[in-house]
């Protein structure tokens, strides 16, 4: 090893931390002062923060909290500054099994032990007490954290990294669904949409903050919105109320009765119709314009699946057919 430069299969700091070895595990059987100590001697420029990305080699795996905190004392007492979370949540790494061995421990990690404040691309700080118990410093608001892990998720188990988002599902849902509407991954994710499903779910219903997240949403990423709204009705109709009171309070009732299959835009339309918030006839005439035959088309569907009698409120949509 030289004095300024190193060779990462050489170095005894990057074998022992890939090698997955009871050593590494056993944090009490290395002296990190006198590890720190001899190195500082050997390589005096030594970069530590570029030791920590060439832990991306095919022998690094972490499998319990004691291989972190033996990497976190060593970088610690090394160089006194904050761990550099950019190296794992940034890029992906050519060993992704070892990168998701380091996010999942980082994460279940007591949460004083890292500053997720620095940690790449933050979202803004939800001014929300039950949201921000962490005071700032939860991991869920780096949008480069649940990037990388559905990247990760294109390549390794896809329920290993699922079982990684159960936690912010449960307790920070507010930053994850916001994160998620300002991830805009160029590949069709499934955990991303199977996420944004089950998160759009819980806050076009009844959640205490649904108000807030769902104006913020409407703000980053309409479309997600208006996904979730189509995907809900065609899970349960009897919703539609309850969306279209949301799009009143978004006042974003004409983008919404943009939205396809045609099916979910017409119901939504003459419940908006029954409330005296839109002119029926007019809104199917412009439809008919714009679409032609596939709107009617979907118009009769709709109105054969509806119809039952002559009471019945959609029956209002037969002359103007």
């Amino acid at each position: 090893m030289g004095n300024d430069s190193y060779d990462e299969n050489s170095n005894p700091l990057i074998t022992s931390w890939g090698s997955g070895s009871q050593e590494m595990s056993n944090s009490g059987s290395w002296n990190t002062q006198v590890f720190v100590d001899v190195l500082r001697e050997i390589a005096p420029k030594l970069s530590w923060p570029l030791i920590i990305h060439h832990l991306d080699h095919p022998g690094f795996i972490l499998t319990d909290q004691k291989g972190l905190a033996l990497i976190m004392q060593v970088y610690k007492k090394a160089t006194k500054e904050p761990f550099p979370l950019e190296v794992i949540m940034e890029e992906v790494w050519k060993n992704t099994a070892g990168q998701l061995s380091f996010l999942k421990l980082v994460l279940a990690a007591p949460p004083n032990l890292f500053d997720f404040s620095l940690a790449p691309k933050r979202q803004p700080t939800i001014e929300i007490p039950q949201v921000n118990k962490s005071n700032g410093n939860s991991p869920w608001y780096s949008l480069s954290l649940i990037e990388i892990l559905l990247r990760l998720a294109e390549t390794e188990p896809p329920t290993t990294v699922r079982a990684i988002f159960e936690n912010p599902i449960k307790n920070s849902p507010e930053l994850l669904v916001l994160g998620l509407a300002q991830v805009r991954p160029t590949w069709n994710n499934v955990l991303r949409q199977e996420l944004c499903t089950i998160l759009m779910g819980t806050f076009l219903g009844n959640h205490p903050h649904s108000t807030f997240v769902l104006h913020r949403l409407w703000q980053l990423n309409p479309p997600m919105v208006v996904r979730g709204m189509v995907e809900q009705y065609f899970k349960d109709p009897g919703i539609l109320s309850r969306l279209l009171d949301v799009a009143q309070d978004l006042k974003a009732l004409p983008a919404i009765l943009e939205a396809r299959p045609f099916q979910f835009a017409i119901d939504l339309a003459v419940l908006a119709s029954n409330r005296e918030f839109l002119f029926l006839e007019k809104w199917i005439s412009d439809r008919l314009i714009e679409h032609g035959n596939s709107f009617g088309v979907a118009l009769v569907a709709f109105l054969k699946d509806k119809i039952k009698t002559k009471s019945d409120p959609y029956s209002a949509l037969i002359p103007l057919l």
